[in-house]
């Protein structure tokens, strides 16, 4: 186990090591981790809505090709948010192609076993900052933040 930083103008990580990926063993590893850097109650509160956010790169695929965030892990953390109350929304930005790619990875499976809300941000609409701003500029819009405009 290690932590990193105990300044708190830097993030502070923690990491513990796991032999595989068995949801038996991830738990007990996540949470130590976890509390090595203050404990999931000093993130979030009962009735907090959390996004947790995977890497679902393309293409889709097994997570034993260590392409996504192995859904293993994402289980155990889920298992650790659902111990504190709160509202999960697991999901990325993923091009499915022809099919559901939360199916080839093990994130659709995950997500009946957990019964947590998953979504596929591009399905849902979600644009990235840069394709945004690339579609305003088409538009002849000028886009200023609040703070530039004080």
């Amino acid at each position: 186990m290690t932590v990193a930083s105990t300044n708190t103008e830097h993030a502070l990580v923690a990491t513990t090591k796991a032999q595989n990926y068995n949801l038996d063993e991830l738990v007990p590893a996540v949470r130590q981790s976890l509390e090595l850097i203050g404990g999931l109650s000093s993130i979030v509160k009962p009735g907090d809505k959390v996004f947790v956010k995977i890497n679902h790169l393309s293409p889709p695929s097994p997570p034993e090709r260590g392409i996504v965030t192995h859904p293993v892990f994402t289980e155990a953390v889920i298992v650790l948010l659902k111990e504190k109350g709160v509202e999960i929304t697991v999901g990325d930005d993923i091009e499915e192609g022809d099919g559901d790619g939360f199916l080839n990875s093990g994130y659709r499976a995950m997500y009946e076993r957990q019964n947590v809300k998953l979504v596929n941000l591009r399905a849902a609409g979600f644009v990235e900052q840069s394709e945004l701003q690339e579609i305003l500029n088409k538009a002849n819009v000028q886009v200023q933040s609040v703070q530039e405009m004080v």
